[in-house]
């Protein structure tokens, strides 16, 4: 409750909290049974603004792809790069707007490419005094670089506005000092929950930090965990939650949305989860055009996964593949884990490859291949001359450790080639390594995506951590890298083509560049041609970035003058309503 006093607030008892009058008679029954035979704590339920600040929210999926800034591999780190890497993970102190000049820039700003690199990852890791739990709860900061083709660029970076963040900074501004309002979404299970049969995730807020996707004139900030934020494109101004003209599930998530060149459409995953023995994922598989009307839907004949980090999509099938996965239940209801620690590789079982028909709604058809951890996939696509489906990812030799947000040790990974008959499901799939390296977030020139490529791009992770880029030419068999310098790490890249463009690879590698000796950050970019060199231009950034930012590459937008001041008054209406709080409403 909140006292007569604008800005105090006292918890109220156990019933009076965030949980109904049923439901907390229940759970309190039920914490009276437990007590006289079992010594257990209760994570102390927040304070009831919890219940009147808390959005609708939904389970933190098993399948939730995972996210960038986790790459580190402390076991490979001596103590003073952990330092260098832990230094990088720190909240933004404030949003940006300017236009590039000279005193920023080392080298040139290319001429030759013409659009918006936006990125997404999280910014904020405080309420107040309190830090958030996991770095995956860190609040959402989407960034914008407009190059006009002109050698000019002009930056601005923004915090989405969800309303779990709004609520959080209103509160702030009320004088709140209590506990954090929301729950992370990395949550443990309870003796108590399990056996009330709820999932303990009702406060856990959406963050928008996970991803960045542009088409049609819409920008969306993806989330993991709930819906999409739409987003201005010029000014970056937050619009609202979106299920795009109610094509997505209630609540449901869209992860790695993916743009169709042969097609022209918008190809995205969505996921509904539930954390409980018989409840794994339902998933859907939705295309749109670039007016984002959805044209088609896949979901009642996908097959349950337990962990799906990514898909792919030839120009007839979507790709879905699942690692051997064994979820031990009693252990998750016993308490005290969460649902990613309860997850164990079964290294006896087989690798699934599902092929899911884009059209005609026929069956899917599983394949099986050797134990491996499929993470993300780069591209798939159907081989003219043998009629073999060609699929490129990167894979992990074991689990992620579920503390990989904080102190990770993460498996090797390793970008390889899987090669399936999809005429014959009882022939295994073949797998050949494309690389030695120890590579992650893996890209390509999009306008090859679904159709045989000769090239990728990936982070070039040394002892672990992400110190450089790494171009594979799989046609030919060649490799090039480049590393970045002592104490520096990078973000994923993304492949910006060339306006005057000859060949598949001719374009430029953009990436966020974290100095620890310097404390800041560049964005940098390099000739993916000649990656070897390094970069042709690095934007130095007035505010450091945070590890684990994702980008996309929005080819011929560029902002007007114009689009700008509409863009504000679009979203003015959305801000307003999200900030309009005031200690009179009822709730207060």
């Amino acid at each position: 409750r909140l006292s007569g006093v604008r800005g105090t607030m006292a918890p109220t008892g156990l019933v009076g909290r965030h949980m109904g009058g049923a439901r907390a008679l229940s759970i309190a029954l039920l914490a009276i049974l437990f007590t006289s035979s079992v010594a257990f704590s209760i994570r102390a339920p927040l304070p009831s603004l919890a219940h009147t600040l808390s959005p609708s929210s939904a389970a933190p999926p098993l399948c939730a792809a995972p996210r960038a800034v986790a790459r580190v591999h402390r076991s490979g780190l001596g103590r003073v790069q952990c330092s260098a890497w832990d230094s990088g993970m720190k909240s933004v102190k404030e949003e940006m707007s300017f236009d590039v000049d000279e005193s920023v820039v080392q080298g040139t700003v290319p001429t030759n490419i013409a659009g918006t690199l936006y990125t997404n990852g999280p910014g904020l890791f405080e309420f107040g005094t309190n830090k958030v739990d996991s770095k995956v709860d860190g609040d959402g900061i989407v960034c914008g670089f407009s190059f006009a083709g002109d050698g000019t660029c002009k930056v601005r970076s923004r915090f989405v506005r969800t309303e779990g963040y709004m609520k959080e900074q209103k509160a702030l501004e009320l004088g709140y000092e209590g506990d954090a309002v929301f729950k992370s979404r990395a949550g443990k299970g309870t003796v108590l929950g399990q056996a009330a049969g709820f999932n303990q995730i009702d406060d856990v807020k959406s963050t928008a930090n996970s991803g960045v996707f542009f088409a049609g004139g819409r920008l969306l900030a993806v989330d993991d965990c709930f819906l999409p934020h739409e987003i201005d494109p010029a000014g970056l101004y937050t619009v609202g939650a979106t299920r795009i003209r109610d094509s997505l599930p209630k609540r449901g998530p869209l992860l790695v949305p993916k743009y169709d060149p042969a097609e022209k459409r918008v190809v995205g995953l969505s996921c509904k989860t539930l954390v409980r023995p018989s409840y794994v994922s339902r998933t859907w598989l939705l295309e749109w055009d670039e007016e984002w009307k959805q044209v088609s839907i896949a979901k009642d004949n996908i097959p349950q996964f337990r962990r799906l980090t990514d898909f792919g999509f030839t120009r007839t099938d979507y790709v879905l593949m699942e690692c051997p996965l064994k979820v031990n239940w009693v252990a998750y209801a016993a308490g005290g884990k969460s649902v990613r620690e309860v997850c164990e590789l079964e290294r006896e079982g087989r690798t699934k490859i599902t092929l899911v028909p884009r059209k005609g709604g026929g069956e899917p058809v599983v394949f099986e291949g050797v134990c491996d951890v499929p993470e993300k996939i780069v591209n798939a696509y159907t081989d003219r001359d043998s009629g073999m489906v060609v699929i490129d990812s990167i894979c992990y030799d074991a689990l992620p450790d579920p503390g990989e947000w904080q102190d990770a040790k993460l498996p090797l990974s390793r970008l390889v080639r899987w090669t399936l008959d999809p005429s014959d499901p009882s022939q295994p799939a073949s797998k050949q390594a494309l690389s030695s390296a120890c590579l992650d977030h893996p890209t390509l020139n999009p306008f090859v995506r679904s159709v045989r490529h000769s090239h990728i791009f990936s982070v070039l992770r040394v002892d672990g951590a992400p110190r450089g880029l790494h171009a594979a030419n799989v046609g030919a068999g060649s490799e090039g890298k480049w590393q970045c310098g002592v104490g520096e790490f990078c973000s994923p890249p993304v492949f910006l083509p060339k306006l005057d463009g000859q060949s598949e690879d001719d374009g430029y590698l953009a990436t966020m560049i974290y100095s620890s000796s310097q404390d800041a950050t560049d964005l940098a970019l390099v000739d993916a041609t000649m990656i070897s060199q390094g970069p042709v231009c690095r934007i130095r950034l007035p505010n450091p970035l945070p590890h684990g930012h994702v980008g996309h590459w929005a080819e011929g937008y560029v902002p007007s003058s114009n689009d700008y001041s509409e863009g504000r008054r679009k979203a003015l209406w959305s801000d307003k309503g999200w900030e309009a709080f005031d200690a009179s409403l009822p709730f207060l």
